[in-house]
């Protein structure tokens, strides 16, 4: 980069609004009843609660799931140890 194109990327030093020009620390809340972010009132879109809806129906059905899948795996490991019975009880 020439001089002349560093000069023109070079960008202000940042003012940090926690501190006034003399150098004291602006509390928290000054620093947002000045800013106005107070006044405004916060608007949630109605998709919001349609995903969290949505959300906790797939992840009660992903809970159902697991569940059926615990209880068929129970069912077969109770079927294999029947069989594994049945046969020592067959040698026997």
């Amino acid at each position: 980069m020439t001089v002349k194109e560093q000069q023109e990327c070079k960008f202000p030093p940042c003012i940090s609004n926690w501190k006034n020009a003399k150098g004291y620390t602006i509390p928290l809340d000054k620093r947002l009843a000045t800013d106005g972010r107070g006044l405004q009132t916060v608007q949630v879109n109605e998709n919001v609660a349609k995903l969290a809806e949505a959300l906790y129906i797939a992840d009660q059905k992903a809970c159902e799931a697991v569940e059926m899948r615990a209880q068929v795996e129970r069912k077969m490991a109770q079927k294999e140890k029947r069989k594994h019975e049945e046969k020592l009880r067959e040698v026997a």
